[in-house]
């Protein structure tokens, strides 16, 4: 592949993107970095860089076709509740958005998707140049699951599942048998943290990807703040798909994981 689009979002996610794009022979890697959201580090990695407003579509669109570019990868989280801010929406976006019946990351993203072909602008899998990220099969850490919480990851990974595909949010907290918490608009990490607040230490979390989840976009992802978000709420297991979770900078949260005595499992 000679260039690569990428629309880059918060976290690292897409700066894991660009490395690896880089690595794999990738000769130019051009960036739309959304404005208030993708890491400034991102000018380093990429070769060619616009910023704009999440809701300038046509700009992005122009941008790509400039520069050749006809795979494109979305990577990194808009942060959810900027869906309910009043954008700066071009003629094309606003068109779009009032398309969208129900502004779940899905039928957003997929829309979207299919604006971007209309251009030849293909949107391929986003893990595609990050596989050494994904989660590993089993247990990853020293410590692992005891028989009643293999029991509980399998029960609360059927709830999470049903969840999912529902498109209301990818993670849901057990303990004891019983649902603590499930992720809505609020993100991961505020679920993790309103689990500790109601069920105290031993909490179990699950982050799953949907029943025929589109790695196009929003995979799951867990780095090392949601590890630290993790020990301070007192969870006692991170469960996640396995190969259908990215783990940023994985040996690093391996790593803290082990520190913290906190158990990171592959369903």
């Amino acid at each position: 592949m000679k260039n690569l689009g990428l629309i880059a979002g918060n976290g690292d996610f897409p700066l894991l993107v660009a490395k690896g794009a880089k690595q794999s022979g990738v000769k130019q890697i051009v960036v739309a970095a959304i404005l208030g959201e993708t890491d400034e580090s991102i000018e380093v990695l990429a070769d060619v860089v616009v910023w704009v407003e999440v809701g300038q579509l046509s700009q992005m669109i122009h941008f790509f076709k400039k520069n050749g570019c006809d795979s494109i990868v979305m990577a990194g989280q808009i942060t959810p509740l900027k869906l309910y801010s009043k954008l700066k929406l071009d003629l094309r976006m606003a068109k779009l958005m009032s398309s969208v019946k129900f502004r779940g990351a899905a039928p957003l993203l997929g829309t979207i998707a299919e604006e971007l072909a209309k251009d030849g602008l293909n949107i391929i899998d986003s893990t595609t140049f990050v596989k050494d990220h994904l989660a590993d099969k089993g247990c990853m850490t020293e410590k692992k699951p005891n028989p009643a919480q293999l029991k509980e990851i399998e029960k609360g990974r059927q709830l999470a599942k049903s969840i999912a595909d529902l498109d209301i949010g990818q993670t849901l907290v057990m303990k004891e048998g019983s649902v603590v918490a499930v992720e809505a608009i609020e993100g991961t990490n505020e679920t993790i943290k309103r689990a500790g607040l109601l069920a105290g230490a031993g909490i179990i979390v699950l982050k799953v990807s949907k029943t025929k989840q589109d790695k196009r976009f929003d995979i799951p992802v867990i780095g090392i703040e949601t590890i630290k978000v993790l020990h301070e709420a007192g969870a006692a297991i991170l469960a996640v798909d396995h190969d259908g979770a990215i783990m940023l900078n994985k040996p690093d949260v391996i790593r803290l994981s082990n520190e913290l005595g906190i158990i990171l499992f592959g369903m």
